[in-house]
């Protein structure tokens, strides 16, 4: 969650402010800007080039990199992007399900 050494606290509630974004599927389709085009994969059946290594969202961005690839879905999943392909003349993310979760913070503030 932290990036750097300075400021560590304001670099923890910035990663909880965007882990808490939610996305749909409006938002997505009014102003999704794919970046970075890549051809390294993993892909599914159907799937196919051009892929993208960054989703530009309105209110969020989402990278493969592992800082910022953790999305939480609006049936509150936690996934890992893999990436950001095109399958069947759609834009998709393939993701892994995060299944074993733990409390980032032992008490509350």
């Amino acid at each position: 969650m932290i990036r750097k050494s300075k400021k560590p606290l304001q670099q923890v509630i910035n990663r909880v402010i965007e882990g808490s974004l939610l996305i749909n599927k409006q938002e997505v389709e009014l102003g999704a800007v794919y970046a970075q085009e890549h051809f390294e994969g993993p892909l599914l059946p159907n799937c196919r080039s051009p892929q993208y290594k960054e989703l530009k969202l309105p209110k969020c961005t989402i990278k493969l990199n592992s800082g910022d690839c953790y999305i939480r879905m609006l049936n509150h999943v936690i996934v890992k992007v893999r990436n950001i392909v095109t399958c069947l003349n759609q834009k998709v993310i393939i993701g892994q399900e995060i299944l074993e979760k733990q409390p980032f913070f032992l008490h509350t503030m």
